[in-house]
């Protein structure tokens, strides 16, 4: 799971073809062709974590190099860069830009972590983006998850007026009560 800032991620719904073909980190280190890198942000104000993007790494190298593969003259400084599997093979641009609220499932979110911090502190559904500063691995179910809720979310931003949209149901995680639904909020 790779952190963005809100306002790096909302001009991209902008761009003439919104979809996630590149990033760029000295993180990256720990990735490989294959991986999925699950894009998130924190809305300002309301603390809430939304997964806006999907990149299944295609390839993984230095900058110059994702420059040429990708066509351009400029890309942000980063030692490392991915560049994702549909651009690579050339069956697409990438996956969509999407917007999905994390507030009803970001408390079951486990990850995989030596030193022990292996879930997101959250108070309310609202969680601090401090704790996003370092990219860090899902667990299968965490990312199972994911995946569910990104396949159920149309394209682009959550509409503002739509109200609370619900998701099918994902499998269920231990912190889960049976009863609890996923929704999907503004």
């Amino acid at each position: 799971m790779k952190y963005w800032k809100w306002p790096t991620v909302q001009p991209r719904y902008e761009e003439i073809i919104p979809t996630l073909r590149h990033m760029g980190s000295r993180q990256f280190s720990r990735a490989a062709p294959g991986d999925v890198i699950w894009m998130v942000t924190v809305q300002p104000v309301t603390d809430v974590l939304f997964l806006v993007g999907k990149l299944t790494v295609g390839w993984l190298g230095d900058r110059d190099e994702a420059m040429q593969r990708l066509g351009v003259s400029w890309l942000w400084d980063a030692p490392l860069h991915v560049i994702a599997r549909e651009v690579i093979d050339g069956s697409g641009h990438g996956e969509p830009f999407k917007e999905i609220s994390l507030r009803d499932v970001c408390a079951g979110l486990r990850f995989i972590s030596p030193g022990g911090k292996d879930r997101l502190r959250t108070t309310a559904g609202r969680v601090h983006p401090t704790q996003l500063q370092t990219m860090r691995q899902l667990t299968g179910a965490g990312a199972r998850l994911l995946e569910q809720l990104w396949q159920a979310a149309p394209a682009g931003r959550a509409e503002p007026d739509s109200g609370r949209v619900s998701a099918p149901p994902p499998p269920r995680l231990r912190s889960e009560s049976p009863r609890k639904t996923l929704q999907r909020a503004r």
